[in-house]
C-alpha cells in the first residue's frame, strides 16, 4: 500500500515521535499532514523518500528545529506550513526549494525574516503569512522579488524602511495590521504609497491600528492617499 499513497491526513492525533525513514517507499507521496501531532522533534531524513511531496504540513508539533536537510531534494514541494511551533529563526538555506510559492511561518517566535533561509525559493515565493511573531525586521532582499503578499499582523515591525518596497516590480500586499512600527523617517510609508500608484503598480499595504513613533503616531490605512502631501 506505501508505494501507492499520495495522500496521508495524520493530523490532531497523539503521535509523539517519528521513527527514523518510517515513509519509506512512499515515493507518490504529494500530500502530507501532521498538524497537532506532539512529535517536537523530526529526524532529518524522515521525508527523503518522498521526491514528489508537493504540500507538507507541519504545524502544530511543538517543533524547534529544523535544517535544510530536512528538505533535500524536494522540486515540486510549493506549500509549507510550519505554524504554531517554538520556531525562534530559521537556519540558513532551510526553505532552499526551487518550487515553492507559499510558507505559513505564523504563530512561532520568529524575531527576523532573513533572505539566508530562503534560497532558491527566492525566486518562486509568493506568499508569506508570519501573523503573530516577535519580527522587528524583513531582509529588504525578500521585498526586492516576487512576493505577492507578506502577512505581518501582530509583530513588533520595529525596524522597517516601507521604501524598500519600490524595487519590487510585482504587486506586494503587505499587511501589517495591529503591529507596532518605528518609522525611520516620517514620510517613508507615504512616499511608497504615493509612488507605486503613480507608476500603477500594485502595492497594498494594510496598517490600520497600527501605531508608530517619529512624529507619525497613529497611522489609519484607510486614508493614506490624502495624506501623500508629506
Amino acid at each position: 500500500i506505501a508505494q501507492h499513497l499520495m495522500f496521508l491526513d495524520l493530523r490532531n492525533n497523539r503521535i509523539a515521535s517519528l521513527p527514523r525513514r518510517i515513509f519509506d517507499g512512499m515515493r507518490r507521496m504529494y500530500y502530507l499532514d501532521l498538524t497537532g501531532n506532539p512529535v517536537q522533534v523530526i529526524p532529518s531524513d524522515t521525508f527523503h523518500s518522498m521526491p514528489n511531496l508537493g504540500r507538507l504540513l507541519i504545524a502544530d508539533c511543538g517543533l524547534s528545529t529544523l535544517t535544510a536537510r530536512h528538505f533535500q531534494e524536494k522540486p515540486f514541494l510549493w506549500q509549507l506550513e510550519v505554524d504554531g511551533n517554538h520556531f525562534t529563526y530559521f537556519a540558513p538555506n532551510v526553505f532552499n526549494l526551487p518550487s515553492l510559492e507559499n510558507l505559513g511561518i505564523s504563530a512561532n517566535r520568529i524575531e527576523m525574516l532573513d533572505s539566508a533561509s530562503f534560497g532558491a525559493s527566492l525566486a518562486s515565493l509568493t506568499h508569506i503569512s508570519a501573523i503573530n511573531n516577535r519580527i522587528h525586521g524583513v531582509d529588504s532582499l525578500l521585498l526586492s522579488r516576487v512576493l505577492y503578499s507578506l502577512e505581518l499582523q501582530g509583530n513588533l515591525c520595529t525596524d522597517y524602511n516601507f521604501i524598500d518596497i519600490q524595487t519590487n516590480r510585482e504587486a506586494v500586499n503587505m499587511y501589517l495590521n495591529g503591529c507596532f512600527i518605528n518609522f525611520r523617517r516620517r514620510n517613508d510609508l507615504l512616499r511608497c504609497e504615493y509612488q507605486q500608484y503613480n507608476q500603477d503598480y500594485t502595492c497594498m499595504l494594510s496598517i490600520n491600528n497600527a501605531e508608530g513613533h517619529n512624529d507619525f503616531p497613529r497611522v489609519d490605512g484607510d486614508h493614506l492617499s490624502e495624506r501623500s502631501n508629506y
